[in-house]
């Protein structure tokens, strides 16, 4: 992997990693445990979720509050944990390594090493959110297939599989990532599978952005989770009545809302 084949918005932190790897410093095997302080977060390059989702923040609080009841011996499941050649980061256990430095920022936690080169770890990193007993949303698996795809990491099947997506949408990402370096081979590709969309129509950046979008969802969001916290993922049908009741024209826009391409999933 070089930093070449990286969007600009993971240009620098894979440039960093790869620089820290070249060191070839040997490993510090961590044994069992290993200080929280020492584990570092690169969410961008090893953290396939959406930050900042409602379904993210209430795991991280419960998990900070499943801490806080434990006795001081007792730890939550292992960090794994990938050496760079200069430190330590964490490829799985996001939301744990969190909750500790919330609740134990001073302790040692359990941790596994995950030897294998960056490219590697990376698709660790995705095949272990996917194994995960929270699940991707449809949008969190997209974008990481697009990641995967992007960089070229895996083959077709792998690409498939460590996503969680269907074989279509792997041959679309294929095909776009194709003609877009075909198209402008010294540019960059795009961050995210929306923008890489937009790129292959031919269209120009919209005055409100991806980010804009999401920056908005992620506060509605969290709204949502303070308010409700799993209410609403526990009694669906509820909630569906609620919206009804709350807006009879939204609810008929979602749901008459059409199956865009790549914007639901149809796995």
């Amino acid at each position: 992997m070089t930093v070449a084949n990286v969007t600009e918005q993971h240009a620098q932190f894979f440039g960093r990693l790869i620089e820290e790897s070249q060191q070839r410093q040997p490993m510090e095997v961590p044994g069992d445990i290993l200080p929280v302080k020492d584990i570092q977060i690169r969410e961008s390059v090893f953290q396939h979720r959406e930050r900042g989702s409602g379904q993210s923040l209430y795991h991280e609080a419960e998990l900070t509050k499943a801490l806080q009841g434990l006795r001081s011996d007792e730890d939550l499941e292992p960090i794994t944990v990938w050496w760079s050649g200069a430190a330590w980061y964490c490829i799985d256990g996001h939301h744990r390594l969190k909750a500790y430095r919330s609740a134990r920022p001073d302790r040692h936690v359990p941790a596994k090493a995950f030897e294998g080169t960056l490219t590697e770890a990376y698709a660790e990193a995705l095949r272990a959110n996917s194994r995960t007993k929270l699940p991707m949303t449809p949008r969190e698996r997209r974008e990481a297939a697009w990641r995967l795809v992007m960089l070229g990491i895996g083959t077709k099947k792998e690409q498939r599989l460590n996503a969680g997506v269907s074989d279509g949408l792997i041959a679309t990402m294929r095909r776009v990532r194709t003609s877009l370096k075909d198209a402008k081979p010294s540019e960059p590709l795009p961050a995210s599978w929306w923008q890489a969309q937009c790129a292959a129509k031919g269209l120009e950046a919209q005055p409100y952005t991806e980010e804009m979008h999401d920056e908005k969802v992620t506060e509605i969001v969290e709204k949502l989770a303070k308010t409700f916290g799993r209410t609403l993922s526990n009694k669906p049908h509820m909630f569906w009545d609620a919206l009804e009741r709350y807006d009879l024209n939204l609810f008929k826009q979602m749901w008459q809302m059409p199956k865009e391409e790549g914007r639901w999933d149809d796995d």
